[in-house]
């Protein structure tokens, strides 16, 4: 098995992609490629309903629901439907050469993404490190690390679930 490790965490490169699926005993978030959550994701148009296994929200956890039971998290409250994502010219960017790095001392989750402007030509690439605070924030913390000359808005997407 091919282990990317870098100072970001470790990556499986070889392996298919799948969601990373943070949590910390009380919250709960799926996150996807973009580092973000999955609320638009080129699937389902905004606010689909979904089952708790794909669950594209933030959620909170009723610890005092599992009590007596196996349960690990309890009842799972949701709190918010998210997700962010860079445009490029008005359109949200389908970007190419992801990865995703996780480094399990400090839990989080830093993912890589790009995309060239097809109009000029230049690439936009964007660094998002994404983790569960101690305070019980979800935070998504963007840089970009090179932009196209017009510049590189993001769509932040929130929904009630």
């Amino acid at each position: 098995m091919n282990i990317d490790k870098t100072e970001w965490g470790v990556c499986l490169p070889d392996r298919p992609y799948f969601p990373m699926y943070l949590a910390n005993g009380v919250d709960a978030a799926l996150i996807n490629l973009l580092g973000s959550g999955d609320c638009y994701w080129q699937e389902y148009d905004f606010g689909a309903p979904l089952t708790a296994l794909r669950s594209v929200g933030w959620y909170k956890c009723g610890r005092r629901t599992m009590a007596g039971t196996e349960l690990i998290y309890g009842t799972m409250f949701p709190l918010v439907e998210f997700s962010s994502c860079a445009l490029l010219n008005g359109d949200y960017a389908v970007p190419r050469n992801c990865r995703q790095y996780f480094d399990p001392r400090a839990a989080t989750l830093t993912s890589f993404y790009e995309q060239m402007d097809n109009e000029t030509g230049e690439w936009l690439r964007v660094k998002v490190r994404t983790f569960l605070s101690a305070d019980h924030l979800l935070v998504e913390h963007y840089e970009v690390l090179s932009s196209p000359m017009s510049g590189t808005p993001f769509a932040l997407i929130l929904n009630t679930p």
